[in-house]
Protein backbone atom coordinates (compact mmCIF):
# COMPACT_ATOMS: atom_id res chain seq x y z
CA UNK A 1 0.00 0.00 0.00
CA UNK A 2 2.92 2.33 0.57
CA UNK A 3 3.67 2.20 -3.17
CA UNK A 4 0.09 3.04 -4.18
CA UNK A 5 -0.24 6.62 -5.43
CA UNK A 6 -3.91 7.60 -5.76
CA UNK A 7 -3.10 11.20 -6.67
CA UNK A 8 -4.30 12.64 -3.36
CA UNK A 9 -3.11 12.60 0.22
CA UNK A 10 -4.17 9.64 2.28
CA UNK A 11 -3.79 8.19 5.75
CA UNK A 12 -4.44 4.90 7.48
CA UNK A 13 -7.03 4.22 10.15
CA UNK A 14 -4.79 2.52 12.72
CA UNK A 15 -7.41 0.29 14.43
CA UNK A 16 -8.63 -1.04 11.05
CA UNK A 17 -5.01 -1.55 9.93
CA UNK A 18 -4.37 -3.59 13.09
CA UNK A 19 -7.53 -5.61 12.36
CA UNK A 20 -6.12 -6.32 8.90
CA UNK A 21 -2.90 -7.58 10.50
CA UNK A 22 -4.90 -9.76 12.90
CA UNK A 23 -6.79 -11.28 9.95
CA UNK A 24 -3.51 -11.99 8.17
CA UNK A 25 -2.02 -13.72 11.20
CA UNK A 26 -5.12 -15.55 12.47
CA UNK A 27 -6.57 -16.82 9.20
CA UNK A 28 -3.16 -17.82 7.84
CA UNK A 29 -2.45 -19.65 11.12
CA UNK A 30 -5.75 -21.53 10.83
CA UNK A 31 -5.11 -22.46 7.19
CA UNK A 32 -1.57 -23.62 7.85
CA UNK A 33 -2.74 -25.57 10.92
CA UNK A 34 -5.30 -27.42 8.80
CA UNK A 35 -2.68 -28.20 6.16
CA UNK A 36 0.03 -29.51 8.49
CA UNK A 37 -2.35 -31.56 10.64
CA UNK A 38 -3.07 -34.14 7.92
CA UNK A 39 -1.65 -35.99 4.94
CA UNK A 40 -5.00 -36.11 3.11
CA UNK A 41 -4.68 -34.04 -0.05
CA UNK A 42 -8.18 -32.57 0.11
CA UNK A 43 -7.67 -31.23 3.65
CA UNK A 44 -4.22 -29.88 2.80
CA UNK A 45 -5.77 -28.07 -0.17
CA UNK A 46 -8.59 -26.79 2.07
CA UNK A 47 -5.97 -25.31 4.40
CA UNK A 48 -4.38 -23.59 1.41
CA UNK A 49 -7.75 -22.21 0.39
CA UNK A 50 -8.16 -20.78 3.90
CA UNK A 51 -4.71 -19.17 3.59
CA UNK A 52 -5.80 -17.63 0.25
CA UNK A 53 -8.99 -16.38 1.89
CA UNK A 54 -6.89 -14.89 4.67
CA UNK A 55 -4.85 -12.96 2.13
CA UNK A 56 -8.10 -11.55 0.71
CA UNK A 57 -9.45 -10.69 4.19
CA UNK A 58 -6.21 -8.90 5.03
CA UNK A 59 -6.13 -7.03 1.71
CA UNK A 60 -9.71 -5.77 1.70
CA UNK A 61 -9.63 -4.86 5.40
CA UNK A 62 -6.39 -2.99 4.77
CA UNK A 63 -8.08 -1.14 1.91
CA UNK A 64 -10.92 -0.17 4.27
CA UNK A 65 -8.26 1.37 6.53
CA UNK A 66 -7.04 3.66 3.75
CA UNK A 67 -8.60 7.08 4.26
CA UNK A 68 -8.61 9.31 1.21
CA UNK A 69 -10.77 12.23 0.05
CA UNK A 70 -12.65 10.06 -2.44
CA UNK A 71 -15.58 7.72 -2.72
CA UNK A 72 -14.25 4.16 -2.79
CA UNK A 73 -16.06 1.72 -5.06
CA UNK A 74 -15.36 -1.79 -6.25
CA UNK A 75 -16.04 -3.74 -9.43
CA UNK A 76 -17.76 -6.82 -7.99
CA UNK A 77 -16.70 -9.27 -10.69
CA UNK A 78 -13.05 -8.27 -10.39
CA UNK A 79 -13.22 -8.56 -6.60
CA UNK A 80 -14.59 -12.10 -6.98
CA UNK A 81 -11.81 -13.01 -9.42
CA UNK A 82 -9.16 -11.63 -7.03
CA UNK A 83 -10.52 -13.72 -4.15
CA UNK A 84 -10.74 -16.83 -6.33
CA UNK A 85 -7.16 -16.37 -7.54
CA UNK A 86 -5.92 -16.21 -3.96
CA UNK A 87 -7.95 -19.24 -2.89
CA UNK A 88 -7.18 -21.47 -5.90
CA UNK A 89 -3.46 -20.66 -6.05
CA UNK A 90 -3.11 -20.82 -2.25
CA UNK A 91 -4.83 -24.20 -2.24
CA UNK A 92 -2.56 -25.42 -5.04
CA UNK A 93 0.53 -24.16 -3.21
CA UNK A 94 -0.17 -26.06 -0.02
CA UNK A 95 -1.28 -29.14 -1.94
CA UNK A 96 2.05 -29.18 -3.79
CA UNK A 97 3.96 -28.51 -0.55
CA UNK A 98 2.16 -31.40 1.19
CA UNK A 99 2.95 -34.02 -1.48
CA UNK A 100 6.56 -34.57 -0.38
CA UNK A 101 9.53 -32.87 1.22
CA UNK A 102 11.46 -32.56 -2.04
CA UNK A 103 13.20 -29.38 -3.13
CA UNK A 104 11.16 -29.26 -6.35
CA UNK A 105 7.88 -29.36 -4.39
CA UNK A 106 9.12 -26.68 -2.01
CA UNK A 107 10.07 -24.43 -4.94
CA UNK A 108 6.80 -25.12 -6.74
CA UNK A 109 4.80 -24.34 -3.61
CA UNK A 110 6.79 -21.14 -3.09
CA UNK A 111 6.09 -20.00 -6.64
CA UNK A 112 2.39 -20.86 -6.34
CA UNK A 113 1.97 -19.07 -3.00
CA UNK A 114 3.78 -16.02 -4.35
CA UNK A 115 1.51 -16.11 -7.41
CA UNK A 116 -1.53 -16.37 -5.08
CA UNK A 117 -0.55 -13.24 -3.18
CA UNK A 118 0.61 -11.19 -6.18
CA UNK A 119 -2.27 -12.12 -8.49
CA UNK A 120 -4.80 -11.45 -5.74
CA UNK A 121 -3.26 -8.09 -4.88
CA UNK A 122 -2.94 -6.72 -8.40
CA UNK A 123 -6.36 -7.98 -9.46
CA UNK A 124 -7.91 -6.51 -6.32
CA UNK A 125 -6.28 -3.15 -6.97
CA UNK A 126 -7.70 -3.31 -10.49
CA UNK A 127 -11.16 -3.61 -8.93
CA UNK A 128 -10.71 -0.35 -7.02
CA UNK A 129 -12.62 2.70 -8.26
CA UNK A 130 -11.82 6.05 -6.65
CA UNK A 131 -14.04 9.05 -7.36
CA UNK A 132 -12.51 12.24 -5.93
CA UNK A 133 -14.79 14.08 -3.51
CA UNK A 134 -14.44 17.28 -5.56
CA UNK A 135 -15.83 15.47 -8.60
CA UNK A 136 -18.75 14.19 -6.52
CA UNK A 137 -19.39 17.69 -5.15
CA UNK A 138 -19.22 19.20 -8.65
CA UNK A 139 -21.72 16.65 -9.99
CA UNK A 140 -24.10 17.34 -7.09
CA UNK A 141 -23.78 21.08 -7.66
CA UNK A 142 -24.49 20.74 -11.40
CA UNK A 143 -27.51 18.57 -10.60
CA UNK A 144 -28.85 21.18 -8.14
CA UNK A 145 -28.37 24.00 -10.66
CA UNK A 146 -30.41 22.11 -13.25
CA UNK A 147 -33.30 21.63 -10.80
CA UNK A 148 -33.30 25.17 -9.35
CA UNK A 149 -34.09 27.94 -11.85
CA UNK A 150 -32.08 31.10 -11.20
Amino acid sequence: MQAYGPGAGGAYNIPVTILSLIFAIAVTFIGLSISVSTRRGALVALGGAVVGGGVAAMHYTGMMAFEIPAHVGWTAGTVAVSILLGIVLGSSALFVAGRSDSLSNALGATILLTAAIVSHHFTAMGALQLTPIRRLQSAALRSRRRRCPS
